[in-house]
């Protein structure tokens, strides 16, 4: 186990080492990228807007924050692009880290559950509550500890969505937990 768990982790660095950019040009790059100071085009702000009003239909508790926060994502996208102007592109890719990021909430009670962010955290605790430089577990076990407490779609997407944003990757029968994301 310890062995094919090394030869993974091993064979990622290795295959990425590639695409590494050095220090010197990352500082650079970035302050480049700081030089720009993207416009919204009118196409595109009707775009956050309707972001934002769909949100608040799911939602009633969204607040203009989540607006502002599109918006300075998005802009900041662009930047990265080198470009002085959003595009639906950047917009898109927003949406979907914020979708990544949304977390369904049940009210009960006046409490909100957040059931994506207890199995994310009930998976953690899984994993080092016996060790806590463990760094995996197998889906067996998630699958056994999660069954009368959630829908198996609902562990499934938390498994997929907290990939998705690289806290953990998951192989066929394990998740390997990055554990210097919550240190």
């Amino acid at each position: 186990m310890d062995e094919k768990l090394a030869q993974h982790v091993t064979s990622l660095h290795f295959e990425e080492f590639s695409n590494e950019i050095n220090y010197k040009d990352l500082k650079n790059y970035i302050s480049k990228a700081k030089s720009f100071d993207p416009i919204i085009p009118a196409r595109i702000s009707q775009k956050l807007v309707n972001a934002y009003i769909n949100a608040r239909k799911e939602n009633d508790i969204t607040t203009p924050r989540y607006l502002l926060s599109i918006i300075r994502m998005s802009l900041a996208h662009a930047r990265l692009r080198l470009s002085n102007e959003v595009n639906d592109e950047d917009v898109e890719e927003i949406l979907r880290l914020m979708e990544a990021m949304k977390i369904p909430n049940h009210k009960k009670k006046g409490v909100f559950i957040n059931n994506k962010k207890k199995i994310y955290n009930e998976i953690l605790t899984l994993i080092y509550k016996e060790d806590e430089n463990k760094k995996f577990i197998k889906l067996s076990d998630v699958w056994r500890c999660t069954e009368n407490k959630y829908l198996k779609n609902e562990v499934e997407d938390a498994i997929s969505s907290f990939e998705s944003i690289g806290a953990w990757i998951r192989t066929n029968d394990e998740i390997i937990v990055f554990k210097e994301n919550f240190d």
